[in-house]
């Protein structure tokens, strides 16, 4: 019987003598389409890219099949392009769906370069529906992928292969130079002394392993290089709960560094004050502190091109509610560059704001493994709220109370208060959706402490005007803490508007939804949800006709977004108004997965399948199975009808 069949990826762990590759051997033997085979030398740990290089050989001349861009970044295994990691990815992943039936044997896992090791274990976590499988070997388990014991498992030592400390650090420069931080901190560790260890730190705590970044400073010794040790060690405990103690080490950091360290520091402790919500000692030196501890409106330079300035640069537009400049900024620093781990969500917010639930659900998938793979609780519960937000908007609300409450049990309010905040505004909402408004009440009072003070500076503002409605369908005060905040943004002024006016006496409110609806911006569901308030309090004043304009916009981008509970409020109102409107009823588009979502919305902008695979790392194939299958779901038989029922 197979080990594994196509869409599969299987693992066998186990010590010398367990007979790995001999199964190997065997499966190879019984594949019934094409075998690509590679096994993992210890020579070759510190070669980039060459297990992928011999696993591909044989078909390095079919590269002809791929859109051009992947046929490109295929050429850095020929030594003709600098390598991006993600188009990489995708072109691998695209030659094997097209020459599938394929399966892919790899012996000695332990000891491929960590490039290959990469670039696999991205083709291996997308292989669902395609004519392609993996089957290795290796002493030991690789980045959550499936496996399967075959004999005890044993650490086998393996004399490295001697290199000189100069050759060490020019290896490791390289490594740096394509991306592969934790490559380069093995690197300059194994060159030894203290500032390479201090290098190496950093470099870990880049790629997401703060434990490893600590273990490494604890090796410097030199009193010279305490001040530069601290900074460092702070940014690794920013990425643990251990934040006021990161905060300490930053700050003095701060104090005793030269430039640029000193402003680097001060800009990682004003990370820190954004997660804990406390910004007492940090001082706003640079556009991107000054975003992260006072988000006012100001303007911001042009987009830079370098991915990483790019991808803080975006960070910076999202803090500012400069949603649409985020959003482009996340999606051409995605083209050029995967977005570290620690940001993702920023982007998922940035998506979900804007109306893009599907990319955002996506994004938050993708930071939850990545958290779990580097050890970031709060990332992980960062991610979990945002998905949270998206279900509970769309009316899963036993889904999103799971994933919340998940969250706020997995970290502390004070060394991650903005995730507390967000997972506290997400069972509001699912509050909200369900039409349990004392509930809502509850949790979204939650986002202000007993004396009246926001529990995060910038979270609480944004959820003002959720907390306000449902005060206003169960009778409670809140005008003393709407009172309290200043509108910092265009975005801000808006909620703070529609709040005033749900509170407000008759003859205000009319014109404070006015002010609320004058500038809408990019957030189609706080317009849609201020329209559906409007349109509600016309009603109820007896003013019918002026409900149904406000009423049918609203409806209109509820049934967009899928947002069901909101819309099926908005069919009630209408027909109070004396409008039929059809049910709301199951969004057809939500039936589908949140990549379906992605995909169908794509085809109807009238993107290739090539196209749409390149942006979501699939294969044409995929994508095409994927359109064939959703197709009879939404009643359609082309693109064409995609487009003019709207999907995009």
């Amino acid at each position: 019987m197979s080990l594994v069949t196509g869409g599969q990826a299987l693992i066998l762990v186990g010590g010398p003598g367990t007979g790995k590759t001999a199964r190997l051997d065997a499966a190879a033997a019984e594949a019934g389409g094409l075998v690509l085979r590679a096994s993992g030398h210890p020579l070759e740990t510190d070669v980039p890219f060459a297990g992928l290089h011999q696993l591909l050989r044989p078909v390095l001349d079919r590269v002809d099949v791929l859109p051009a861009r992947q046929r490109a970044a295929l050429g850095v295994l020929t030594g003709d392009a600098g390598p991006d990691r993600l188009l990489l990815g995708i072109a691998v992943l695209t030659l094997l769906s097209e020459l599938g039936p394929v399966l892919l044997v790899v012996d000695d896992l332990q000891w491929l370069d960590p490039d290959s090791l990469r670039v696999l274990t991205f083709v291996a976590r997308r292989l669902d529906g395609e004519p392609v499988a993996l089957l290795g070997a290796s002493h030991q388990a690789h980045f959550g992928l499936p496996h399967t014991e075959v004999g005890p498992p044993a650490d086998v030592a393996v004399a490295a292969p001697e290199l000189t400390a100069a050759e060490l650090d020019d290896r490791a420069g390289e490594a740096v130079r394509r991306g592969a931080y934790g490559t380069a901190a093995r690197l300059l560790e194994r060159a030894g002394g203290d500032r390479r260890f201090l290098r190496a730190a950093e470099l870990a705590i880049l790629g997401g392993h703060p434990g490893q970044g600590l273990e490494l400073l604890d090796r410097v010794e030199d009193p010279a290089l305490n001040a530069e040790a601290a900074l460092r060690r702070g940014q690794a405990l920013a990425l643990t709960p251990r934040r006021d103690a990161a905060l300490r080490h930053l700050l003095d950091a701060a104090a005793h560094l030269p430039e640029p360290l000193a402003g680097e520091a001060m800009d990682s402790a004003a990370v820190v004050a954004y997660y804990t919500g406390r910004r007492e000692g940090v001082q706003a030196r640079s556009l991107w502190a000054r975003a992260l501890t006072d988000p006012v409106a100001i303007e911001l330079p042009d987009a830079p091109s370098r991915p990483d300035q790019l991808i803080a640069h975006a960070t910076t537009a999202w803090l500012l509610d400069e949603t649409s400049l985020a959003v482009e900024g996340f999606e051409r620093a995605a083209d050029l560059a995967e977005l570290p781990d620690v940001l993702r969500c920023a982007a998922g917010w940035a998506y979900l704001e804007s109306g893009r639930w599907a990319p955002a659900r996506l994004v938050a998938a993708a930071s939850a493994r990545a958290a779990a793979d580097g050890d970031l609780p709060h990332t992980a519960a960062a991610a979990q709220t945002l998905d949270a937000t998206v279900l509970a908007l769309q009316g899963d609300v036993v889904q999103a109370r799971e994933l919340a409450t998940a969250a706020l049990a997995a970290v502390s309010p004070d060394a991650s208060a903005s995730v507390i905040a967000r997972g506290r505004w997400a069972l509001g909402l699912a509050a909200t959706a369900d039409g349990d408004f004392e509930t809502a009440y509850d949790q979204l009072r939650l986002l202000f402490d007993t004396g009246g003070e926001p529990v995060h500076y910038h979270v609480t503002p944004l959820a003002i005007a959720d907390l306000a409605a449902a005060a206003a369908r169960t009778g409670r005060e809140v005008g003393h803490l709407v009172d309290r905040l200043v509108p910092a943004t265009r975005r801000q002024h808006n909620l703070v508007a529609r709040a005033r006016a749900l509170l407000a006496a008759p003859d205000e409110a009319e014109k404070l939804f006015r002010v609320a609806l004058e500038d809408a911006g990019p957030w189609p569901f706080e317009q849609a949800a201020t329209q559906l308030d409007y349109g509600e309090w016309l009603r109820r004043h007896n003013r019918r006709a002026d409900a149904r304009l406000p009423l049918r916009s609203a409806l209109e981008t509820f049934r967009r977004l899928g947002a069901r509970p909101w819309a099926e409020r908005a069919v009630a109102e209408l027909r109070a108004s004396g409008v039929r409107a059809e049910p709301a009823g199951p969004a057809a588009l939500l039936e589908l997965t949140p990549q379906q979502q992605v995909i169908v919305r794509l085809a109807a902008k009238g993107l290739s399948n090539k196209e749409i695979g390149e942006r979501l790392f699939l294969s044409a194939r995929t994508v095409g199975s994927h359109l064939y299958r959703v197709f009879p779901k939404l009643g359609v038989t082309s693109r064409a009808q995609l487009r003019e029922l709207g999907y995009g």
